[in-house]
């Protein structure tokens, strides 16, 4: 790191792979950027547990924990590297963001097979196995204590509910997605890909359903937005001077033609909550989640993405599949009829 302010930190890890590399240090150890391999590993680290699972003790209601996404690892081999940050929390994340991917693929490029590394561990430079305590990989989400009226229960309906969960196709699929996504929402990493992960999880259970919805109920783009593209696909064929310009005209008209199904996509999701009788607000927010997914989710992440910009469509996401779904599951129910795939 090129930042020059903060406090000095020494993280360890474990280095595992079809071909370890052999004791090699890159850089000054005297200064800040360098890396270390070595397999001369002290007892103290050897001794070091991966950070756990967190528990609350409460006398009422339930609660939900997980850890956050935290590869394990064992070898004989051991990574040593230098980080500096503001705050001895932030060292295992800075180094996990900023310095371990770009060694470890030089070292797996040198190596000729991919490596793994896993932090472990870190102290403060200087000061060797003076091991740091690690912040916690997981949080403790709590829930009120709610007990549901079981004389409101109607038993066929609920015989007829759980009868679609397991014979239709759909259902299983979205059941198993959104299975997914709850677990992938109690236990994301301080990482954007993790947070990405569980709203594409929570998207895809109201792109199923509304795939399946949209076999009964087609929507297709109206022949007056497609009629111009494939007119000026035309034009600008007749009008190629070489097979360059013709291919940039092919590509052109399949961009927007692309961009029509994705407002496509809007429309099957929102036509399938309405399907259901869904309120507007479900919906609407199940439009935008899938504007989200076609303009963010879907594409390769800006460097400057941090979590926070996406960690408040978490329970909006979860929502709209937990509502789309029991819809989904009652619409099965109510038509007798189980699609098989």
């Amino acid at each position: 790191m090129d930042d020059s302010s903060g406090d000095l930190y020494v993280i360890w890890g474990y280095v595992a792979g079809t071909v370890l590399p052999p004791n090699i240090t890159s850089g000054d150890t005297s200064g800040d950027n360098w890396f270390r391999i070595t397999q001369d590993v002290p007892e103290s680290f050897k001794r070091l547990d991966p950070p756990g699972i967190v528990e609350a003790r409460m006398s009422s209601g339930t609660w939900v924990t997980g850890i956050a996404r935290r590869t394990r690892a064992h070898s004989r081999a051991v990574f040593q590297v230098p980080v500096r940050v503001d705050h001895p929390d932030d060292a295992m994340p800075a180094v996990e963001r900023e310095v371990l991917p770009n060694r470890l693929a030089a070292i797996s490029a040198i190596a000729g097979s991919p490596l793994v590394g896993v932090p472990l561990a870190f102290h403060a430079a200087g000061e060797p196995e003076a091991w740091l305590p690690r912040r916690s990989d997981a949080e403790v989400h709590y829930f009120a204590a709610q007990q549901h009226d079981a004389e409101a229960i109607d038993s066929d309906e609920a015989a007829g509910v759980i009868w679609a969960a397991e014979h239709d196709y759909t259902a299983r699929r979205a059941a198993a997605d959104m299975y997914r996504g709850n677990h992938r929402l109690y236990s994301h990493a301080d990482d954007p890909a993790d947070v990405r992960a569980a709203l594409l999880t929570y998207f895809f259970v109201l792109e199923r359903i509304s795939d399946r919805i949209e076999r009964f109920y087609p929507l297709r783009p109206a022949s007056d937005e497609m009629e111009p593209l494939i007119d000026n696909l035309e034009v600008g064929l007749d009008h190629a001077e070489s097979v360059a310009d013709k291919v940039q005209a092919v590509k052109v008209a399949a961009q927007k033609l692309q961009a029509l199904h994705s407002r496509g996509m809007h429309r099957r999701v929102k036509e399938a909550g309405r399907t259901f009788g869904l309120d507007e607000d479900v919906t609407r927010t199940a439009g935008e989640l899938t504007d989200l997914r076609n303009s963010t989710l879907g594409h390769v992440p800006k460097a400057e993405e941090q979590p926070a910009e996406l960690l408040d469509w978490l329970p909006k996401a979860q929502r709209c599949a937990h509502m789309y779904l029991s819809a989904y599951l009652h619409w099965v129910n109510n038509r007798g009829v189980a699609a098989r795939d």
